[in-house]
């Protein structure tokens, strides 16, 4: 696992460099595939055009580089930075997408609190299109970047009260899919006993963190964490005013 980016299946850490080395297969008629540089550059550009700079970014690589999968973390945060995941392919398997997430410093957790803020497929004008694509996701990830800080201000301030209440939450949890079976004793083993001393309080930031921790030892960890802010956010009514 590099920093903030958990890679399965066969895919492998690599640089930015690596990536810019990746050869863009050529277009047809109807299918233009976008270089994974390009749309890394695009994306810095225009973070960095609204005063979002990125301070830290991990890549991977899969199929010969025919797959790309990035973790930016930006600026700002104190225990925690928003992310931002960013995928591409050459393959036709996936289209380009854009999400939201945030970093948890003193775990490395990821997680993804957001749906994609861009998913376009590699359409015959999408070069064209690019621009204003990424420079609309940036302009939603900010906005949602602000609910994502006040969400995580509500974890923080809820208490899990007691066995019968977390036992809830873990149940819960397995229902939505955000967890298997295999990851329930590892998750209460982490809540009685974590592995950073910070997330010793009970609160839901903590059972947020616990799992998170766990599930760094399975795959699918963006539509698994989505998945866990939709229980841990049932035990924040406030939440209901809260636009994510």
């Amino acid at each position: 696992m590099s920093k903030g980016l958990i890679l399965h299946a066969g895919a492998k850490q690599a640089d930015y460099d690596a990536v810019c080395e990746v050869v863009t297969p050529v277009a047809t008629d109807t299918w233009c595939p976008v270089p994974h540089d390009l749309l890394i550059r695009q994306v810095t550009q225009t973070l960095s055009s609204t005063g979002i700079s990125v301070v830290e970014q991990s890549f991977g690589l899969s199929k010969d580089g025919m797959k790309m999968f990035g973790v930016m973390t930006l600026g700002g945060g104190s225990d925690y930075a928003a992310t931002l995941g960013i995928r591409n392919s050459h393959d036709k398997t996936f289209p380009i997408g854009l999400a939201l997430g945030a970093r948890v410093f003193v775990c490395d957790n990821l997680s993804f609190s957001s749906e994609v803020v861009i998913k376009t497929k590699h359409t015959r004008h999408v070069l064209t299109r690019m621009s204003s694509l990424v420079s609309t996701g940036v302009a939603k990830l900010i906005d949602r970047r602000r609910s994502q800080d006040e969400r995580i201000a509500l974890y923080k301030e809820t208490e899990v009260r007691g066995l019968p209440h977390l036992h809830d939450l873990v149940l819960r949890t397995y229902r939505s899919k955000a967890i298997p079976a295999a990851a329930i004793p590892l998750i209460l083993d982490e809540v009685e006993n974590p592995h950073h001393p910070e997330f010793k309080e009970p609160t839901l930031w903590s059972y947020f963190n616990c799992v998170t921790e766990v599930l760094k030892g399975f795959a699918d960890v963006q539509s698994r964490t989505q998945r866990l802010h939709g229980v841990v956010d049932a035990d924040c009514p406030s939440l209901l005013a809260v636009s994510v």
